[in-house]
């Protein structure tokens, strides 16, 4: 899957390399209603979960850029996408 570099922010991409598996799993465990919406604060618990690392300035930015309708939810499938990772695990 291609990274958009521009609209990616280098350092959730940096963090997300080799911990697919991390991220993909605390967004979908965060995900407590299965709509694959993450509240914000839900969105900020789930990236500390897959131990990555952000300030709350930067935490607040990424989640501004993915929540286009402003409804203080975060689309699951869109981050992922933006991390370059997709919505299904590797086969193993």
């Amino acid at each position: 899957m291609a990274v958009d570099f521009n609209a990616c922010p280098p350092r959730a991409f940096v963090q997300a390399v080799g911990k697919e598996d991390a991220v993909r799993t605390a967004l979908i465990e965060f995900d407590k209603d299965g709509s694959g919406m993450l509240s914000g604060e839900d969105f900020e618990a789930a990236l500390r979960a897959a131990g990555m690392k952000f300030t709350r300035h930067q935490a607040i930015s990424l989640k501004r850029r993915l929540d286009k309708d402003r409804s203080n939810t975060v689309p699951v499938h869109e981050l992922l996408s933006l991390l370059g990772i997709s919505d299904a695990p590797a086969a193993s």
